[in-house]
């Protein structure tokens, strides 16, 4: 069973920082922070893995994405045409 929710550190040269991720997201997953709306996993219908907190650096807007998902490439694209940072895994 793996392990959910709790907190991610901030990848990059400034300090390391905490980011609290919903107790939805197991571990292991990548999550990206934009200005913009983002593409997440989704995990039950009406349940993705996107959500808002005012302490993004990059942005209110957050989404995790699940490695071995068969639509993660497109989501991870997506992402980064949204001007989206990889901020960790969860």
């Amino acid at each position: 069973m793996a392990k959910t929710g709790g907190a991610i550190r901030r990848r990059g040269r400034e300090k390391a920082e905490k980011i609290n991720t919903p107790a939805r997201i197991p571990s292991g997953w990548i999550v990206f922070n934009a200005f913009r709306p983002l593409m997440g996993t989704i995990l039950t219908p009406g349940n993705n893995a996107i959500w808002q907190d005012a302490k993004g650096k990059n942005g209110i807007h957050f989404a995790a994405v699940n490695p071995n998902d068969p639509m993660a490439d497109l989501w991870i694209k997506n992402n980064k045409r949204q001007k989206a940072i990889r901020v960790g895994t969860s």
